[in-house]
């Protein structure tokens, strides 16, 4: 397998995924089930940004549309992803604040499973199988093949008594290269009470 590093970047596969976001453009489909009489449920289309900025942040920017029954609204939202080798590897995602700045923290990936090279097969990038599929942080039945691989990261947020457990699933094909990747929180508290599925597609 190969794995090709940009500058300042190493091959692992927290630095291989921050690469693979980096300027790239995304749609978005998100299903939104509540289990809060004070939050509906819904669906939200729309597509996303990571857009490098000069300290070398990527700012992730969507912008779309939630439908709820016969209701349609504007909706987007800003987030901060970040990559740091030293003083320990890190691939965290940050609140923003005025000026697209780092707030607080919001969450780390963590890459609980086998590295990237022992994900991806030996034949990466040279005629593996092509594959339309979605995929889905929820599921339990996702499998690579032959010239794709399968990373998943998990993540946490505790917000005063709530909590969010977070799944990320990227799709790696012909080598290194994301083409799929997806996101699901798992919310539980007094104040929010919810499952969010979403599944981003490289356009």
């Amino acid at each position: 397998m190969y794995v090709t590093s940009c500058a300042g970047l190493g091959s692992s596969t927290a630095a291989v995924i921050f690469r693979e976001l980096h300027n790239t453009r995304w749609t978005i489909a998100r299903h939104f089930e509540s289990r809060h009489a004070a939050e509906p449920s819904g669906r939200y289309e729309g597509e996303a940004i990571f857009s490098p900025q000069p300290d070398g942040d990527l700012l992730y920017t969507e912008t779309g549309l939630f439908t709820s029954g016969s209701r349609t609204l504007k909706a987007g939202r800003r987030y901060i992803y970040s990559y740091h080798q030293q003083p320990e590897e890190a691939l965290r995602c940050w609140f923003v604040k005025a000026g697209l700045q780092r707030d607080y923290l919001f969450h780390q990936l963590e890459f609980p499973g086998p590295s990237l090279k022992h994900i991806m097969p030996d034949n990466a990038g040279e005629g593996g199988s092509e594959s339309g599929s979605r995929i889905s942080s929820g599921g339990s039945d996702v499998s690579g093949s032959v010239g794709e691989g399968l990373v998943h990261a998990t993540a946490s947020h505790p917000c005063r008594e709530d909590v969010y457990r977070g799944t990320y699933l990227f799709r790696f094909m012909e080598g290194a290269h994301v083409d799929q990747w997806s996101l699901r929180w798992d919310v539980s508290g007094p104040r929010h009470d919810y499952t969010s599925q979403t599944d981003y597609t490289r356009l």
